[in-house]
């Protein structure tokens, strides 16, 4: 099965949006971060699809005070976003209510990935290769480059082979790989364990604090995950946000392109097992 899609299509659809979702205040840039309480006075409050008018104050990188109001009647655990203009590009954060205090809802940053994350039990390694800032912008200037999708998984052959594989890769305008894409991938900048698995991207961990500037944040990630079955992956992947914890960081990465949901399902379900 192969699958050729204009890749600087994609990347302006995936990457250059003018919605940028974040996992965090930190990820904002410091115009705004710095003046946050300023910025929030008009931010946008959407619950259910509509605009609610309502004060919110940031208790924390990653929490907002959204205070009571006649129009707005939450519950725990419901979700609402939380949106902060800034010229012609907007932040998105999704929120969660976490408690519900005498005078305002106290809710949580939640990760922007919306499809089920399925944790992993065991550990399996990955490999982070970044793809350079200057050639993500001569697939985007030149428009000549293509993202070949190429696998041997099909919903017939799934449960009778042993080893499957889902690659993507870079086509010039020749349709040959492109030299420079090979380059790139042989060079690993981090390694880490896959942390978790969904349809459209996956979280790794990685050891220390690490902190990543990148215009575009593109990268290309290995991996095999060994189940009943063996696929190996390697897939163009878009760096949304990088979280921190006790010794460690996880790469959150949403895949360029999603997997199919017919191909998700049958991975999910040995996941499960």
């Amino acid at each position: 099965m192969k699958d050729k899609i204009d890749l600087a299509l994609k990347l302006k659809q995936r990457v250059l949006a003018k919605n940028i979702s974040l996992y965090s205040l930190k990820g904002l840039p410091p115009e705004i971060y710095n003046n946050l309480q300023s910025y929030l006075q008009n931010a946008l409050i959407i619950y259910k699809g509509n605009l609610v008018q309502s004060k919110i104050e940031a208790l924390s990188d990653n929490t907002f005070a959204i205070y009571h109001t006649n129009n707005l009647h939450l519950k725990p655990r419901e979700l609402i976003l939380v949106i902060i203009p800034f010229g012609s590009v907007r932040y998105v954060f999704l929120c969660q209510v976490i408690n519900i205090g005498d005078n305002f809802y106290e809710v949580t940053i939640i990760e922007p990935r919306s499809e089920e994350r399925i944790p992993l039990n065991k550990k399996i390694p990955a490999f982070l290769s970044l793809i350079p800032e200057d050639f993500i912008r001569e697939i985007l200037n030149t428009n000549r480059f293509f993202l070949l999708r190429e696998s041997n998984i099909s919903l017939d052959n799934y449960k009778t082979l042993n080893e499957f594989h889902i690659y993507d890769l870079v086509l010039d305008s020749n349709n040959m790989i492109s030299e420079k894409f090979k380059k790139y991938i042989q060079k690993t900048l981090y390694f880490g364990e896959l942390r978790d698995l969904s349809r459209g991207g996956c979280g790794i961990k990685c050891q220390g604090k690490i902190h990543f500037e990148d215009d575009f944040g593109i990268f290309y990630v290995k991996f095999n995950l060994i189940l009943e079955r063996t696929i190996k992956f390697a897939l163009f992947c878009h760096l949304r946000n990088i979280s921190y914890h006790d010794g460690f960081s996880v790469f959150h990465l949403a895949y360029l392109t999603e997997l199919k949901p017919e191909l998700w399902g049958l991975i999910k379900e040995d996941l499960l097992r």
